[in-house]
């Protein structure tokens, strides 16, 4: 077997005070420095692909203090859930979220984003249905690349 060379990360936003603006709270922010902590000490080069709420940005801004960073992007289809949004819409906008991240392989990206956008696209990769699938706050799943092809085995991830 081929050792991977390549990761996709997808992970769930940190903990977040649950009255609006909802930015990560004091825990989160600790949270978020322990995630990037975590991926330093894997010596990758990361491009973060962020939803564009306050609460996955601040994650990803933090995770990108302790990384080698490319760049951090706001990527519009990552954001939550929410009406009037039907779930097969969401489904679809997840999954067109990771098959972009996994064209970028390459570049180890970071996907920042929310339970429900995450449940989707791991759904179909460790074949469970949606509501069978926990992701913890700063928690989600590693795609590893073999670096030779686009083929990919996964493993769940959460903080210790």
């Amino acid at each position: 077997m081929t050792t991977a060379r390549h990761k996709v990360f997808v992970l769930r936003h940190a903990d977040m005070h649950r009255r609006p603006p909802r930015e990560l709270n004091p825990h989160g922010i600790e949270q978020a420095h322990r995630v990037g902590e975590a991926l330093a000490e894997l010596g990758y080069r990361h491009l973060i692909l962020s939803s564009p709420y306050a609460r996955t940005l601040q994650t990803a801004k933090i995770i990108a203090e302790h990384v080698d960073v490319i760049a951090v992007e706001s990527l519009e289809i990552l954001r939550e859930y929410e009406a009037p949004e039907s779930l097969h819409e969401m489904i679809k906008r997840a999954y067109i979220a990771l098959d972009i991240a996994c064209d970028l392989y390459k570049f180890n990206p970071i996907i920042i984003s929310h339970r429900e956008p995450i449940r989707a696209m791991a759904s179909p990769i460790f074949s469970r249905p949606m509501k069978e699938i926990s992701v913890p706050k700063a928690g989600g799943f590693i795609l590893h690349f073999d670096g030779l092809s686009a083929q990919y085995n996964a493993e769940t991830w959460k903080l210790t």
